[in-house]
């Protein structure tokens, strides 16, 4: 997988000839804007082996779960 952050109000993942490509919106405090903060979390287990991520916003909430492994 590939991760991108940015000043962007968007988060997105996409699989695309066997990668993960994923973007994630804005996490600092000196932005421009007034977009919610969150952070993109990667949990790698290795037996069984996964790959799972997910956002998790400041004041705690989850969105865009997604599993990158089989």
């Amino acid at each position: 997988a590939v991760f991108a952050r940015h000043n962007y109000g968007l988060d997105w993942c996409l699989p695309h000839n066997q990668l993960w490509l994923c973007f994630a919106g804005h996490t600092g405090y000196g932005s421009y804007n007034g977009w919610a903060k969150g952070s993109i979390i990667l949990e790698i287990t290795q037996h069984p082996f996964s790959t799972k991520s997910w956002i998790r916003m400041e004041d705690g909430h989850v969105h865009s779960k997604v599993v990158l492994t089989p």
